[in-house]
């Protein structure tokens, strides 16, 4: 387990092919977060994420709380793993919006896993250049390459 994990001030990206046990793994260190007495944290694919955000523009708020109530949640965490992240959409609101909230755990040292069915080198050439580099400083890349458990 590493140890920024349940201490916080980490940004890891878990890479690979679909089957190899990533969200197994985020899952696990939730698990682990929890028999240290700390708060297992936010579970959420990115698409959802971003869904749930936008669900505040066109219900004025009601099911979810305003826009800034959602993104409070996500940026305040004590661990948060994002899943999906390579079916996150390709406008620069929603890069803003994720860089935005991974920015805001990096300043307040905030455990965060993002899971991808990428490679590291198209992380480099898809994810914005800040998210990589926070990743790089606190945390890294953890490529799974190992053949599926499915």
């Amino acid at each position: 387990l590493n140890p920024r994990i349940l201490g916080g001030d980490c940004l890891i990206l878990l890479l690979g092919d679909r089957g190899p046990g990533k969200t197994q793994m985020a899952t696990w260190w939730a698990a682990e977060r929890l028999k240290a007495g700390k708060f297992a944290g936010w579970y959420r694919k990115t698409a959802d994420l971003i869904g749930e955000i936008k669900c505040t523009w066109h219900d004025g708020g009601r099911s979810v709380g305003t826009e800034n109530d959602v993104l409070k949640k996500y940026r305040s965490a004590d661990y948060l793993v994002l899943d999906e992240f390579h079916d996150r959409g390709s406008s620069d609101w929603e890069s803003r919006t994720l860089v935005n909230i991974i920015d805001h755990r990096y300043d307040n040292m905030l455990a965060t896993v993002i899971i991808a069915n990428l490679t590291e080198a198209q992380v480099r050439a898809e994810i914005n250049p800040s998210i990589v580099s926070r990743c790089e400083e606190t945390g890294g890349f953890v490529v799974c390459d190992w053949p599926s458990y499915r």
